[in-house]
């Protein structure tokens, strides 16, 4: 089974990564980026208001499509996380394994 297909078709909760570079670039995880709507683990997609490299809309999109998948932006975060937004992603984070733990979506 390939890494792609590990997240695809887990049983544990994954955290979206949205990659601009395309499908090409990410290797195995192309198959999470072609066809997000057969994820079938709960997920959440973060985006960096201020990303430039990884738009939030490559993320809003790759959440959108992906079934189930809770979506969450850090204001003001850019690709680089400052303390202050790496304390606020994983804070979200952590909320979130603990629901999917739990079986709350």
């Amino acid at each position: 089974m390939q890494r792609g297909e590990a997240i695809i078709q887990g049983n544990g909760p994954t955290l979206m990564l949205a990659h601009g570079a395309g499908a090409g670039a990410l290797g195995n995880y192309g198959l999470v980026l072609d066809d997000p709507a057969r994820i079938t683990v709960p997920t959440l997609a973060v985006s960096p208001t201020g990303d430039r490299m990884v738009l939030p809309a490559t993320t809003r999109r790759l959440a959108d499509g992906t079934p189930g998948a809770v979506f969450t932006e850090l204001p003001g975060a850019g690709h680089l996380l400052s303390a202050a937004h790496r304390a606020a992603w994983l804070a979200r984070t952590r909320a979130f394994l603990s629901g999917a733990a739990g079986g709350v979506r």
